[in-house]
Formats: C-alpha cells, structure tokens, sequence
C-alpha cells in the first residue's frame, strides 16, 4: 500500500474527508481487492484501539477546549462505511467458498524426471496431486500416479498420461505399468487403438503413433478390446496382444 492510502484511510476513518474524495476511494476498491481487505483490516484496528481508549480512564480532564477537537462523524461517511466493509465481507466470503480441486490421484517423480502437465496442484499435505481430467508429459525419468479408486500407473518417460476418472487412465503415448494391488480393484486404461480393462493385479501397455499398441499380462488377467467394438480378447498371465489396423 501507498503512504496516500494509509492516510487516506485515516481521514475516512476520523470522518475528515470529503463526499468527492470518498466516491473515488470508494471507486478504487471496487477493482483493488488489495486496498478492500487492507481497509478492513485498518478498521478492525481503529475499533479496537477506540474501545481501548474510551474504556481507560482520562488522564486529562475534559475541557471546552479539548471537546471542541472530538468532531462527529458525518452520516454520508458512516452510510459509506457500512457499504464498503460490506464489500469487504463479499471478498471474505467469495474467497472462503471458493473450494480446492478435487484430488482424485496422487503423482510422484524420480530425481531426474523433467515432466509438464495440466491440473496437477499441491494439496493440504504438500503433496502433488492431480485432478479430473489432469494430463501428464513425462519427457524423461518416472512418474507414479496412485488412483483414490486403488489403481496405480508407473510411467516411463518419454510418456503421455491422462487421467479421466478415480478408476481409469488414458495412456497417448509411451510405455507404463499397471496394477490394483488386489483383484477387486476396477482399473481401465485405453490407448489410441485399444482399451484394457484389469481383471487381476498387473499389466503393462505401450502406446505409439509409429507401431501398434502393446499390452502385456504380468499377473491375473486383463479384459482387451478395440476402441469402438463392443467385444475382445481375455489375456491372462505371461499373454501379450497387439493392436494392428484400427482404421
């Protein structure tokens, strides 16, 4: 804040400035969130140091020529007052309803990973997080994603990840391992040309513009399909399918 503003706040306070100057300080916090909740603050500490004093006892007695100094408030300014912390209030609350995404996967690197993304945050315990619809480029090194649904991808960059919903993934492009930790756990994953659906605890998959998509069984077993047909293949354990010729 400016020197002008903290005495201008001041003079609004002590009721000493001017219908036209108020209209225009008025005007400023209107687009000034800063000066709003800056002002709120200066007025809780006007209030709390006037109660203090009138609560202390005078140690001067008061005389015509003290009281002639005590100047009332004029009404236009309490009435402006009122308006203004009333906007201060809208601030508060606007802020205070405005929610935090909701979290519905954890992400992790390693050391040396260089990654960008879209809709991954730091939540209440400082850890990354990442949101409906967050996407993940991992141009080298590995990254974990850990589903809220039980599912979790170990992505090897460089890779591409989606994540659509608390129980399914979206891979574009490189290669990653997939798993539920338990063979109750819902986890599907889809590719450009396939979509696999995990029946048991782990799965590999390789999506690539150049050469067809891999998938690859590593414990229980994984329900594959291509993109737009109702029906597929059951893979289990140590199988591996490959998507040529979706066109």
């Amino acid at each position: 804040m400016k020197k002008s503003d903290h005495q201008m706040i001041q003079e609004v306070l002590d009721g000493e400035v001017s219908k036209e100057s108020f209209d225009a300080f008025q005007q400023r916090m209107r687009g000034e969130p800063d000066l709003v909740k800056f002002y709120g603050e200066y007025a809780r500490l006007h209030h709390t140091l006037s109660e203090e004093y009138e609560d202390a006892e005078p140690s001067i007695s008061q005389t015509p020529e003290n009281s002639g100094r005590v100047r009332p408030m004029v009404p236009w300014i309490l009435s402006a007052i009122a308006v203004a912390l009333a906007v201060l209030a809208f601030h508060w609350k606007s802020a205070a309803t405005v929610k935090p995404p909701e979290t519905i996967a954890g992400v992790r690197f390693s050391e040396d990973a260089v990654w960008r993304g879209e809709g991954i945050f730091t939540d209440s315990r400082r850890k990354q997080a990442m949101q409906k619809s967050s996407s993940l480029e991992i141009l080298q090194g590995i990254a974990e994603v850990t589903l809220n649904g039980g599912g979790s991808a170990l992505i090897e960059g460089p890779a591409s990840l989606t994540v659509v919903s608390a129980e399914s993934l979206h891979l574009a492009a490189g290669k990653a391992k997939f798993s539920t930790g338990s063979p109750g756990v819902k986890l599907v994953v889809t590719t450009p040309s396939m979509t696999a659906e995990n029946l048991g605890t782990e799965f590999g998959l390789k999506a690539s513009p150049d050469s067809p998509d891999e998938l690859h069984v590593f414990k229980g077993k994984v329900s594959a399909r291509i993109n737009g047909s109702n029906t597929g293949e059951l893979l289990e354990e140590g199988q591996a399918g490959r998507i040529v010729g979706t066109d």
